[in-house]
């Protein structure tokens, strides 16, 4: 089941989170959107093109160029600065109402409360953007996420927050 948040289907938000770090063609969208998600959110050729063109229309990415490989054309994609706007927008949203919702809980199991909202300085999302130089496995770079403990969200879109916050926008 597809689980919508206010702007953004969970496959969207994990296209859209797989371009953080730079553009990418279609099959690079697909294994970076699985990284992300923690395997959740496995997109089938047809759902991401579908998303893309949806994205495409509402400005929030953008065509990055094109190459050849193997005689078959490499479309890539990229954010715009809209859609980087609205991507940090809805994981801070999101990180919010998981807040919230992880506060009650925590008041009904009589536990400390996470915090989840404070984690240092607003992102500024004038500043350039720069890549993300990553520890590399098997010639793959390593998620940040592979490192989420046990006693965070289970949920796809939570999971992401962290890392979408923590990127230099």
């Amino acid at each position: 089941m597809t689980t919508t948040t206010r702007g953004f289907r969970e496959p969207s938000y994990f296209v859209l989170a797989s371009l953080l770090d730079g553009p990418r063609h279609g099959y690079g969208i697909i294994k970076q959107a699985a990284l992300l998600s923690g395997g959740d959110v496995r997109l089938a050729p047809g759902t991401l093109y579908g998303a893309l063109d949806r994205l495409a229309a509402a400005g929030l990415i953008e065509s990055s160029g094109q190459e050849v490989v193997a005689g078959r054309p490499r479309h890539y994609y990229r954010l715009t600065d809209t859609g980087r706007e609205s991507l940090v927008g809805e994981a801070q949203r999101l990180r919010t109402a998981a807040a919230a919702v992880l506060d009650l809980v925590a008041e009904q199991a009589d536990e400390p409360t996470i915090d989840l909202v404070d984690h240092g300085p607003t992102i500024d999302l004038d500043a350039p953007s720069r890549p993300v130089e990553r520890p590399l496995h098997n010639g793959y770079p390593v998620s940040p996420l592979h490192s989420v403990s046990a006693t965070q969200p289970s949920s796809s879109p939570a999971r992401v927050l962290d890392s979408v916050a923590s990127h230099r926008l």
